[in-house]
């Protein structure tokens, strides 16, 4: 039975066997649990006469010494009387003939492979490297084992095979491809020579992360810009009381004007985000000037109390001690004017005392209102938005009141009116 042989110029890598393993006695047979190392020394006889040791290379320890004249490595071993099993290697380390030699035999056995965090066993016999081959396992220029491929495989042995791939990592407005066979997303920067601000950080992963094939990593730095802006100071205003103006009305008496700021913002950024902005200084350049308005504080006091229109509101119009509305959505002061002639109104309906023309563009037809002036000497009452008039061209007033007498509208002229709208 012949085995491999090979022969390196170097030193081969001695694999010490696990060292729960019994030591052999001497003329033992190695069993498939850990290399034999064979010495032979050449006697000055006519006859070359090798004198062998047998060693178990874990513990450095003796076990059997023959003599042999013998070239051929497979034949000293088994004249040795070891027990060599024909997927077994023998390795020649030193100058073989006519110098001192030593004969290593690697016993076969079961390997564990993980490749790219897999693991399986295999049978062992040969090279790492023939082992990979066998198993269908290729390794390229930047791939990771834990050993060499020109060391021999034995029992047990644990064999670790990572692929390269490339991340992707970008900051300060460069891309670098980052060859890797694991690790993760903290070792790829510091490989890179990129560092993390204190504030600065990461998209889409955390420094922890496990590096995988084609991930991006990106660091957004975090910046600081000083930034100028004019604003506006808005201008305040104050309210006095007027017993000249009903209750409701106000006026400007004095226009306020707003001033003028340079604030001074300090921006964070996030990569092209702005994440805060604090104003860091405030100088007015112009001051704002204060508006001062006049509230109205009269009241309506009603002098008629019968109401000049004659609908019936369908619901009841509940009017208080002044007799104005107590309820109502909204309500505002206008002027109005009177009309009569009788006719059609723009919605259908026969003109008479309680239908009023509007602008429908602001008071839409339809539309139920409480009519009183604000003198209190008129209360034209519940009424309904239903006519046009006037104001189909546009108009200065707010509401034209249906009167059925020429002399009534004569006598009412124009007169301001609080309109509310129910």
């Amino acid at each position: 039975m012949t085995n491999k042989v090979f022969k390196k110029c170097d030193d081969v890598k001695k694999i010490a066997a696990p060292a729960s393993r019994k030591k052999k006695t001497a003329v033992a047979t190695v069993t498939a649990t850990f290399a034999i190392s064979l010495t032979v020394t050449f006697a000055s006889l006519a006859a070359p006469v090798y004198h062998v040791e047998v060693a178990d290379d874990a513990q450095i320890e003796k076990i059997a010494q023959v003599k042999t004249f013998m070239s051929d490595a497979n034949k000293i071993v088994n004249n040795a009387g070891l027990d060599v099993g024909s997927s077994d290697i023998l390795d020649v380390t030193a100058p073989y003939e006519g110098e001192n030699s030593v004969i290593t035999v690697y016993k076969s056995g079961v390997a564990e492979l993980t490749v790219n965090g897999k693991k399986r066993f295999v049978s062992t016999g040969g090279t790492v490297g023939e082992l990979l081959l066998e198993n269908g396992v290729s390794l390229g220029p930047d791939d990771y084992i834990n050993c060499l491929v020109d060391d021999f495989s034995f029992d047990g042995m644990e064999i670790e095979v990572a692929h390269a791939f490339d991340v992707y990592v970008t900051a300060d407005g460069k891309t670098e491809v980052f060859t890797a066979t694991g690790g993760k997303v903290g070792e790829a920067l510091t490989a890179c020579g990129i560092a993390l601000g204190y504030e600065d950080e990461l998209d889409g992963c955390e420094l922890g992360d496990l590096l995988r094939d084609g991930m991006e990593v990106k660091v957004l730095r975090c910046r600081y810009i000083e930034r100028e802006a004019i604003e506006e100071i808005a201008y305040t205003t104050i309210e006095c009381e007027d017993d000249s103006l009903y209750d409701g009305q106000s006026k400007i008496i004095k226009k306020g004007q707003n001033g003028e700021a340079l604030r001074v913002y300090n921006d964070k950024y996030i990569g092209d985000k702005l994440v805060s902005s604090d104003c860091v200084s405030v100088t007015t350049n112009i001051e704002p000037e204060t508006a001062i308005k006049a509230i109205g504080t009269k009241q309506i006091n009603v002098s008629q109390k019968c109401s000049i229109s004659r609908l019936m509101s369908s619901d009841h119009v509940e009017l208080d001690e002044n007799g104005l509305p107590k309820n109502y959505s909204s309500c505002f002061d206008g002027v109005a004017t009177a009309y009569s002639g009788g006719g059609i109104t723009a919605t259908g309906i026969p003109a008479a005392e309680g239908y009023v023309a509007v602008d429908p563009k602001v008071i839409p037809y339809g539309s139920k209102l409480y009519i009183v002036s604000l003198d209190g000497k008129y209360v034209y009452g519940y009424c309904v938005a239903a006519d046009t008039g006037g104001f189909v061209d546009g108009g200065w007033a707010d509401v034209d009141l249906y009167m059925n007498r020429e002399c009534d509208c004569v006598n009412f002229g124009i007169r301001g009116v609080r309109i509310y709208i129910l």
